[in-house]
């Protein structure tokens, strides 16, 4: 085959390969794939979506349960609380996306199982006990110690903390946040600064 022959076959092969639906990725002319990082196209712009995010994890009445168990945690002072934050969006995504399967139904049963000792000692499911209650209900799973309902007070507060903090809310209403804010100072005296940087 001489030259002229290969380059003919070559361009007869490559537009063939063009005419393929879905072969186009081999060139780069593609459909837009978010998940490679080797192209440089912009991102489409999804639409601005009003509609409230429904939790992939947890009922409806553990997402309710959830929020008052974290507001408890982190309620609502002169700043914003962990309700306002929506952390409970934080660790249904967590549960739904992180979690080992294991532990998710650990979280999830010790979730269900706070609710019977609401109705136990209270008579009332979480989401109807006064403040003052659900800080009794909590400070007895804190003291449970290394037991079922202690590991189960340990991540819920864990993961309030995590949500909480990298919310923006958390981040820039709780703690100061500013992206360059100058020289580092090691040693800056708190009062100086008013709250801790996120």
């Amino acid at each position: 085959m001489d030259r002229r022959q290969a380059l003919r076959t070559s361009t007869q092969i490559l537009g063939g390969l063009l005419a393929v639906p879905g072969l186009g990725i081999l060139t780069g002319f593609g459909a837009y794939d978010p998940h490679d990082h080797h192209h440089t196209q912009a991102v489409p712009s999804k639409p601005a979506n009003t509609t409230p995010l429904a939790p992939q994890t947890l009922t409806e009445a553990q997402n309710e349960r959830l929020i008052a168990l974290t507001e408890r945690i982190i309620p609502s002072s002169d700043t914003p609380g962990a309700k306002e934050a929506e952390v409970n969006k934080y660790i249904d995504r967590i549960l739904s996306l992180w979690m080992k399967e294991d532990e998710k139904d650990q979280f999830l049963a010790a979730l269900e199982r706070i609710e019977q000792v609401a109705l136990h000692q209270f008579g009332r499911p979480i989401t109807k006990l006064l403040p003052n209650e659900q800080d009794e209900l909590l400070k007895r799973y804190a003291r449970a110690g290394s037991g079922a309902d202690g590991q189960f007070f340990n991540t819920l507060k864990s993961l309030t903390l995590e949500g909480y903090y990298t919310s923006e809310i958390g981040a820039t209403q709780e703690l100061q946040y500013s992206a360059a804010h100058g020289a580092y100072i090691a040693d800056a005296p708190l009062s100086q600064i008013g709250r801790a940087w996120a």
